[in-house]
């Protein structure tokens, strides 16, 4: 029987993103479009780490959606952006809550906020680059990775990635 897609968020540094963890994103995200179409990128929708996974996930050929809070302008990287009408902190929660597994790169208290709530939520959270020096430190990570071994250990991680072709590009219910 068909598995429902599932939706890896990527979470890290928005704004004044260093360059070092732009590039890891774009990684990351070239990494998890090789589980295209089983797995589909969810972000924030923004700058930094979410315009360089979702980057990474389209060049990959993979799909990458932003869930973009009011008043922001979506990243030109996005398959799809969507437009929530609401505060970030709001943003950040419903980021958590869209996702089966999160992948968590260098970030500041947006990133914590969303790392807790998905872990509130027993989410896999999955360290990804160097925390040592960012608030992202703290979370409780299920593991930690470089970037080429995200494809193996989000399939383990999420179970069966088997998607009916017929089925392409719909939600199914397990």
């Amino acid at each position: 029987m068909p598995q429902a897609l599932r939706y890896a968020a990527v979470i890290g540094k928005g704004g004044n993103c260093p360059p070092a963890v732009r590039d890891l994103a774009v990684r990351v995200g070239l990494q998890l479009a090789a589980l295209h179409p089983a797995v589909v990128l969810v972000c924030g929708g923004l700058g930094g780490v979410m315009d360089a996974a979702a980057q990474g996930m389209t060049k990959g050929g993979g799909v990458a959606i932003g869930l973009v809070p009011a008043g922001h302008t979506p990243s030109v990287h996005l398959t799809y952006a969507i437009r929530l009408g609401l505060p970030l902190l709001f943003r950040d929660i419903i980021t958590a809550m869209a996702a089966d597994l999160v992948i968590v790169l260098p970030g500041s208290h947006g990133t914590v906020i969303e790392g807790w709530a998905a872990a509130d939520r027993r989410l896999p959270l999955v360290g990804v680059g160097d925390h040592s020096r960012f608030p992202s430190a703290c979370l409780p990570f299920t593991a930690t990775a470089e970037p080429a071994e995200l494809p193996a250990l989000a399939a383990q991680l999420l179970g069966p990635l088997e998607v009916d072709r017929a089925d392409q590009g719909r939600d199914l219910v397990p």
